[in-house]
């Protein structure tokens, strides 16, 4: 949106979408965040497990043409939904920064879709 400071994406609200082609493994999709939000910043252990035992709760297993919509209020504040059915929430900075970081922080692991997805690609 107008206004949307990419560098500080973690003082924005906004809502990540995303629409699976195929069959994960909601476990496996936790863990993954989990590794790819340590590519990101450094967190404990503990905020480690933390994490982990939300996103197990927030991602179910999926099939294709599910969808998973992470809903983030600009302060920390983050609700999980799976096809439109809230399945977690969490206020937490940290947590907020990192693991939407995952897409949108300059770490990523896949830039181009960062670029997309900051209206720059």
């Amino acid at each position: 949106p107008p206004g949307f400071d990419a560098q500080r994406y973690d003082a924005h609200p906004f809502a990540l979408e995303l629409e699976y082609a195929r069959k994960l493994d909601g476990s496996a999709i936790a863990e993954r965040s989990i590794a790819e939000m340590k590519r990101v910043g450094d967190f404990s252990e503990a905020q480690s497990k933390a994490w982990l035992a939300l996103m197990m709760q927030a991602f179910p297993n999926v099939g294709a043409q599910d969808r998973l919509t992470g809903l983030h209020d600009g302060k920390g504040g983050v609700r999980f939904f799976f096809n439109g059915k809230q399945t977690a929430a969490i206020n937490d900075k940290d947590y907020a920064r990192l693991f939407f970081g995952i897409w949108l922080s300059t770490k990523t692991t896949a830039p181009g879709l960062r670029a997309e997805l900051i209206g720059q690609g």
